[in-house]
């Protein structure tokens, strides 16, 4: 066990993590906030294409995913949604990159609340989830990941503010099991059950009446506020609440030692790695429909074999006569054909190139030459 006092900068303000403890004891994530059951469990399984979030916790606290979020994806066993790469300054705003959970019963008022959250991720920014923003009436709380460290912040209406911020990155691409804990004495974050650090002090009442929202800020332009997208997978999010923290009592007389507990069974072994992420193929079968002489000629493809297992997000399609570029245009995904003028051609041989493109960039050309009259 190691203590120590540092300071910590979050969202502009500077934050006094006081007595702040670090340790590796897996008994660090079970000492969490009161509660019964989960508030929530968002599961995040749900099949390709689907725009509602369920919550297997009974209560009904479903959730609303916007249509850039890839719903239904899989590997090793696991169905997860994906958050495509987005930048976290550029505009303009992508609405579409959130899933959206507005319920008043997600706000933590006085109680002890507990956030724990399955991810992954190669990134190094990014908002995971939140409830609210900066000077938020009534306060707000978040999870973000600056440098690829997880930041559990809370910020009660008061403006009385706890941050305790991991002194490790995970952003390896792996999955990993961070929760966030808030009572009325500590901020903790633990992290795969076997890190932790907390700092200690109280935060009052957190109630507002924004969103809870998964994968960045609700409210944003990517100019004078900007978005902070969160880019990876995330695998489960679940919630529990308690009730407010009692007054301190008196210290009880020790007990007597317990017997050993018996060994704990061996943890199995971690899901495979993911392949590793790529540019997408070339695309397939192209060529240009259309005679010669015609006003218009159609030029058509197949998506390519592979994604690079990242969404494909556009086709750039460029018009060449003799090295010159005569026409280029930017098709969004998944659209596979483009009519081109005769204004835009040159008599003779004239060529077509495709690219597709993903968040890791464009892959190799597709190329076919084509006659005009």
């Amino acid at each position: 066990m190691r203590r120590a006092t540092a300071t910590l900068a979050v969202a502009g303000t500077l934050v006094m993590l006081a007595s702040v403890v670090t340790c590796a004891n897996p008994a660090g994530a079970a000492a969490g906030a009161a509660a019964s059951g989960p508030l929530a469990y968002w599961q995040m399984n749900e099949p390709a294409g689907a725009r509602t979030m369920l919550d297997s916790s009974g209560n009904n606290i479903n959730g609303s995913i916007g249509d850039q979020v890839g719903t239904g994806r899989s590997s090793g066993g696991l169905t997860y949604y994906t958050f495509p790469y987005a930048r976290p300054n550029t505009p303009p705003a992508q609405p579409g990159h959130l899933v959206t959970v507005d319920d008043s019963r997600l706000n933590p008022g006085t109680a002890d609340y507990a956030i724990t959250i399955r991810y992954r991720t190669t990134h190094a920014f990014g908002n995971i989830l939140q409830k609210g923003q900066n000077k938020t009436t009534g306060g707000y709380f978040k999870i973000e990941l600056p440098k690829g460290q997880v930041t559990c912040l809370f910020k009660d209406g008061n403006a009385g503010q706890r941050a305790v911020k991991s002194t490790i990155a995970i952003n390896d691409g792996q999955w990993h099991t961070i929760r966030c804990e808030r009572t009325q004495q500590h901020v903790r974050v633990t992290i795969d059950d076997s890190y932790h650090r907390a700092t200690t002090g109280p935060t009052g009442s957190i109630a507002n009446d924004w969103p809870l929202t998964i994968g960045g800020k609700p409210r944003c332009d990517q100019i004078k506020v900007t978005c902070d997208y969160f880019s990876g997978d995330i695998d489960w999010v679940r919630i529990e609440k308690g009730g407010t923290t009692p007054p301190p009592v008196p210290p009880t007389p020790p007990t007597p030692p317990t017997p050993p507990t018996p060994p704990t069974p061996p943890v199995p072994p971690a899901p495979p790695a993911p392949p590793a992420l790529s540019v997408p193929s070339a695309v397939r079968d192209l060529q240009v429909n259309g005679r010669t002489g015609f006003d218009r000629r159609t030029v058509k493809w197949h998506k390519p074999a592979s994604d690079g297992g990242s969404p494909l997000l556009s086709y750039r399609v460029v018009i060449r006569h003799k090295g010159h570029r005569l026409y280029a245009r930017t098709l969004t995904a998944p659209r596979h054909k483009l009519k081109v003028h005769r204004s835009h051609l040159r008599p003779g041989w004239n060529a077509a190139v495709v690219k597709a493109r993903n968040a890791l960039g464009a892959g190799p050309k597709s190329k076919v030459r084509f006659r005009v009259r």
